[in-house]
């Protein structure tokens, strides 16, 4: 199924086990829209299929869904588009891409701990039993977080997306280097903070101080810090 130049407004998913299939959006306008209500992970809301190419979403929420074989090119973003919980098979991200933070909370509020362990234990099962969750070489970010996907599963532009150690990382005196007023430090602190032993930095290319970025990036390297 194939839209093209439609609006969505306020749309949200509240069917248990729905399953978005084999469509593609095309210059389409997403506003309030919100996918996965469910705190059951055998509920959830599957997008399988996808293809949004230069699409626009305003307030979107996407919660604790499966997105599996989806291509996102070029979308423009009015905010930060949040995903929750979310479990990634295969998506790809490529081209010109608005501010994007992948959790591995269910919800924006505290979820109660023994949903949450639930629904980070069915993700890390799929995690096992896949290639590869996320391709982001070809993505050009405004700002990008990525959350509680392994860095081996991550396919990556190794000059601008680098992978840090937590093991590594824990011997760092991170206040002795020089982040050139990016926001990589603060990153790489909150990813000492959570329980994740790897994380993978990304220099946002459309970025106006994306010199900036890079420069902090190739210095961790040179350093030890990081990989490529």
């Amino acid at each position: 199924m194939r839209f093209e130049r439609k609006q969505f407004s306020n749309y949200s998913e509240e069917e248990a086990g729905k399953v978005i299939e084999s469509c593609e959006f095309i210059n389409c306008k997403f506003t309030g829209c919100y996918i996965n209500f469910s705190d059951n992970p055998d509920e959830r809301t599957t997008v399988k299929k996808v293809v949004l190419r230069n699409c626009e979403q305003k307030k979107c929420i996407i919660g604790a869904a499966i997105l599996e074989d989806v291509t996102v090119e070029n979308l423009k973003c009015s905010g930060l588009l949040q995903t929750w919980g979310a479990a990634f098979k295969r998506v790809k991200f490529k081209g010109e891409i608005g501010p994007l933070m992948i959790s591995q909370d269910i919800r924006a509020a505290t979820a109660p701990p023994n949903i949450q362990k639930k629904f980070d234990k069915q993700n890390k099962e799929i995690y096992r039993n896949i290639e590869w969750a996320l391709d982001i070489s070809e993505a050009l970010f405004e700002e990008c977080e990525i959350r509680s996907i392994p860095a081996a599963l991550i396919v990556r532009d190794p000059e601008t997306q680098i992978v840090v150690d937590r093991k590594t990382l824990v011997k760092v005196d991170l206040s002795k280097i020089n982040f050139l007023g990016t926001y990589f430090l603060q990153a790489l602190n909150l990813f000492l903070e959570r329980e994740e032993d790897d994380y993978v930095l990304i220099a946002p290319r459309l970025d106006n101080d994306f010199g900036s970025f890079k420069t902090v990036i190739d210095n961790l390297v040179k350093l030890g810090i990081a990989k490529r």
